[in-house]
């Protein structure tokens, strides 16, 4: 703070006579003393007037400015001590929601580097490096970078890394897939060559192998739901899917679905998302994840062979048997709205305002009512939906990102993605701020972490390298770069 002279506050004190001091009476030093007290042999006991500041208003005067700045330091530590609470708590209540990231709060900061392919999961980032002369997948500490363990030799002998999910709370267990290789034969689910592929139960704090499943070509894949897995099969013309204990591999049901000679396993894909088991592709199946309840099964329409796609909510689920319009169904599987248009996923969903559904036909984004298949509001076409979090959508189009709200249309904020941004992104937010890429000639290219409420930005950082992809998995932000990983945190 500046005085009208360009002298600072703190540029020494001047001291300044008060004019009419005395007023508020006698100098103390120049009172009569009084007469000595009955029975007292000596005077009265005077005040040591040394130690007696005799002009205490000047005194408050020079005091009072330092006074005032620790208590506007006091209030500004006490403001963002509150903030820093709210902030903290805002993004504790959305942790939940698959894709997110740890606390954006702060620049990210670059923790340790590695090469080659890597997966997250469980707080450990797996990757391929060489231990006592063989390629072995290695799992590091995603916030050190420190190894904690190495698979044992002969795990992943057909030499591709180990994909995990983890499995139980608390990070205590990994699901972890080893394909068995081979080449798949044209017209049926028949492998040639390669090793049988295997599902195992790692401790995530060692890496031993807790339990062991075989897969075969006929596997169409697996998930966990709510610490079991979820595990579909193609057995002789029929879709095997069952829901089993990790551990004691008690099986909790099991359901056989009808398929069609022609469907082989590698046409379909299994799924879990919000309770349901999806299976979709070259048909679909949705079964009811608490009890295995078979809520449908679609074919594609018309003659076209078009692949049937599902998408599910916090309400129920959507089923396109074309790619022109949809069914709707609540979680019971009763048909609802039709919905008109190719569906638009968002990459993070929180479920908020889970009765709007979002599609696109060739001229116009819209937002729609499931309950009633009613239009809510249309707007341009986009390339893709990165996070609807808090009834906020944000959508990537025209070289910007875009937030609109879902329940109006009406756009908050626009942030261009620059001509030379990290080609290859998927949406890095946690669930307060979002990273949005872009390029500046002095520094490269570059990540700005935005408010996703109103766009503000809140930091800017530079990516190593000339980054090609960035991408968060369990938590944890990975920077591709060539062929080495930068792992932020």
């Amino acid at each position: 703070m500046r005085r009208a002279d360009g002298g600072t506050l703190d540029d020494g004190m001047v001291e300044v006579e008060l004019v009419g001091e005395q007023a508020d009476g006698p100098d103390p030093s120049e009172r009569a003393q009084s007469p000595p007290s009955p029975g007292r042999t000596g005077p009265e006991p005077r005040e040591d007037h040394a130690l007696r500041d005799p002009h205490p208003r000047r005194h408050l005067l020079r005091t009072a400015p330092a006074m005032g700045l620790g208590l506007v330091v006091l209030l500004g530590l006490g403001l963002t001590v509150v903030e820093q609470r709210r902030d903290e708590a805002l993004v504790a209540s959305v942790a939940h929601v698959p894709g997110l990231s740890t606390s954006l709060r702060e620049p990210l900061v670059e923790r340790w580097q590695t090469g080659g392919p890597t997966s997250v999961a469980g707080g450990l980032v797996l990757g391929r490096q060489m231990v006592d002369g063989q390629s072995r997948t290695v799992a590091h500490d995603a916030r050190t970078g420190e190894v904690r363990w190495a698979a044992p030799s002969g795990i992943d002998a057909a030499g591709s890394p180990l994909r995990c999910r983890t499995a139980v709370a608390g990070d205590a267990l990994l699901v972890c897939m080893i394909s068995g290789g081979g080449v798949r034969a044209p017209n049926s689910d028949a492998v040639l060559g390669g090793l049988p592929g295997r599902l195992l139960l790692l401790d995530a704090e060692d890496g031993s192998v807790r339990d062991e499943r075989p897969l075969n070509s006929r596997t169409v894949g697996w998930d966990v739901l709510e610490e079991d897995l979820v595990l579909a099969r193609r057995e002789s013309g029929a879709l095997h899917i069952s829901r089993s204990r990790l551990v004691s591999r008690e099986v909790v049901w099991s359901v056989e679905v009808p398929l069609a000679r022609d469907v082989r396993a590698r046409q379909v894909v299994l799924g879990v998302a919000h309770g349901l088991v999806v299976v979709e592709g070259r048909m679909a199946v949705v079964v009811d994840g608490r009890d295995g309840e078979v809520l449908g099964t679609w074919d594609p329409e018309g003659r076209r062979v078009q692949p049937v796609q599902v998408q599910t909510g916090p309400l129920g689920f959507a089923v396109w048997r074309t790619p022109r319009e949809a069914q709707w169904f609540d979680r019971d599987g009763h048909a609802g709205a039709t919905l008109p248009g190719s569906p638009l996923e968002a990459v993070v969903d929180d479920g908020s305002s889970p009765h709007v559904t979002l599609v696109q036909d060739r001229a116009d984004l819209l937002a729609v009512d499931v309950r009633t298949g009613e239009v809510l509001w249309r707007g341009p076409p986009v390339r893709r939906a990165l996070t609807r979090i808090d009834g906020l959508v944000v959508v990537e189009g025209g070289g910007s990102l875009h937030a609109i709200d879902l329940a109006t249309g009406e756009g908050r904020w626009s942030a261009a993605l620059g001509p030379d941004s990290v080609p290859g992104f998927s949406p890095v937010t946690d669930g307060v701020r979002l990273l949005v890429p872009g390029y500046e000639v002095a520094t490269g290219r570059q990540v700005t972490a935005v408010d996703l409420r109103d766009g503000t930005p809140r930091w800017t950082l530079p990516l190593p390298g000339r980054g090609s992809a960035l991408s968060v998995d369990d938590g944890v932000v990975r920077v591709r770069f060539g062929t080495q990983v930068a792992i932020f945190g």
